[in-house]
């Protein structure tokens, strides 16, 4: 298994960290497929690969968590672009 941690510091209001960790959890159902489940400060996404990641914040940090199964190993990579490339986007503004 592979482990993606990201945590980022942010200056956003609760209501842009809420759409932040939507958008990016929705960016990784489009790109990769899976479903996602929101919950209030946190968004839980599984893949039936047994991919699965959870998208949390708090006043201070945004924390993405992904644990990547063996045979999806190669996408990893593809994984922890997508998540940086969307952090930059909404983290840069503040």
């Amino acid at each position: 298994m592979k482990k993606i941690y990201i945590e980022r510091d942010h200056e956003l209001t609760e209501e842009e960290c809420q759409q932040l960790v939507v958008e990016l959890s929705d960016k990784l159902v489009e790109r990769f497929g899976g479903r996602s489940q929101h919950l209030p400060n946190e968004t839980h996404y599984h893949h039936k690969s047994g991919a699965k990641g959870r998208l949390g914040y708090d006043d201070s940090q945004l924390r993405v968590e992904v644990t990547i199964p063996f045979l999806m190993r190669p996408l990893a990579h593809k994984v922890e672009e997508e998540i940086h490339r969307q952090c930059d986007k909404h983290l840069s503004k503040s």
